[in-house]
């Protein structure tokens, strides 16, 4: 479970890494820190990052949290999103997540496909 800048084709990007992450607060956690690191960024830039969920499960205190989070960047920022790990039934959370978040987060494979989604423009 990191948090890392990536600086990819010109473009800084955050990954959030959540596996081996089992605990709604420990998620919740994690998430609030990707937030603060995300707000270091200037607002006339375009946040850009991805989460690795595989083998985490979306528990519905992490759900209101990153619905908060989503508002708040989304309030100050253009965001873009890449998720990888998405399958079974985390597909149709994510579904239903884009259809009432701001920023749409798009499913990957891989965390390359996710840096090459990101970096375009």
């Amino acid at each position: 479970m990191e948090l890392k800048w990536e600086f990819y084709k010109g473009k800084h990007i955050l990954e959030v890494d959540y596996k081996g992450i089992i605990l709604d607060t420990d998620m919740v956690e994690h998430l609030n820190k990707a937030v603060a690191m995300l707000k270091e960024v200037n607002p006339k830039e375009q946040l850009l990052f991805y989460s690795d969920v595989t083998g985490c499960f979306a528990t519905p205190g992490f759900l209101e949290a990153a619905k908060l989070a989503d508002r708040e960047l989304n309030s100050r920022y253009k965001v873009k999103a890449a998720v990888i790990g998405i399958t079974g039934a985390k597909a149709i959370l994510l579904k239903a997540y884009n259809l009432v978040a701001k920023a749409k987060a798009m499913p990957v494979s891989s965390k390359q496909e996710a840096l090459e989604y990101l970096a375009r423009g």
